[in-house]
């Protein structure tokens, strides 16, 4: 009986335990590794159904975290079938997956060279442009990737947040050249705000 009670208060104690603190819910399987990234797809006709499947799974690859594995994927499409330019795009994430933002911009300039309005080709140089430093050339490029499809709602927020960091920056850039007597460079930095921001009474009043 004196058994069973411990046992019985053991089981409350660890039940309080758990209740303190939540566990952690399990990771979920196959998730992708870089769910930003647009997967290049395409008009059926573009290539065989077999390059098609070739080229998913090397994006599976790269969404598995291999990137050596999805280099060598992509390449292979590639190889064989020069003027798919969606394999192109895929070198260009697996160059960004790398942290190589200048070998991505290079593929994503390439697939844009065959198709000027590849939306996933234009998101993928906004990453890489961000990835470099720069934000103004990214926003453009998530901009063009929105125009050329307005499905990639996820890019607007990203859209929003550039525009305002360029608000903020050249406000500072305005507010320091003000601050130094140079009254020309601060109406410049003050027009570029505005131009960014037309809408805001603070700027016309700064």
């Amino acid at each position: 009986m004196r058994a069973r009670s411990v046992a019985v208060l053991a089981c409350v104690l660890l039940a309080g335990a758990c209740a303190k603190k939540p566990a952690s819910l399990p990771s979920t399987p196959g998730a992708p590794r870089f769910a930003e990234f647009v997967f290049p797809s395409g008009p059926p006709a573009l290539a065989a159904p077999e390059v098609w499947d070739r080229h998913r799974s090397a994006w599976s690859m790269l969404q598995a975290g291999d990137t050596r594995a999805a280099d060598r994927g992509f390449a292979t499409v590639l190889k064989e079938s020069p003027s798919f330019y969606p394999a192109e795009v895929g070198l260009g994430y697996a160059a960004l997956a790398r942290k190589d933002a200048q070998a991505a911009l290079k593929h994503f300039d390439n697939a844009l060279g065959a198709n000027a309005r590849y939306a996933p080709a234009l998101a993928g140089k906004g990453e890489a442009l961000l990835a470099a430093g720069r934000g103004d050339a990214a926003l453009d490029a998530f901009q063009a990737a929105i125009d050329a499809d307005p499905t990639l709602t996820p890019l607007r927020s990203r859209v929003d947040v550039l525009k305002f960091r360029g608000v903020q920056q050249h406000i500072e850039s305005a507010r320091k050249a003000a601050d130094a007597g140079r009254a020309e460079e601060a109406r410049r930095e003050y027009l570029a705000a505005i131009a960014a921001s037309p809408q805001s009474a603070f700027l016309y009043r700064e």
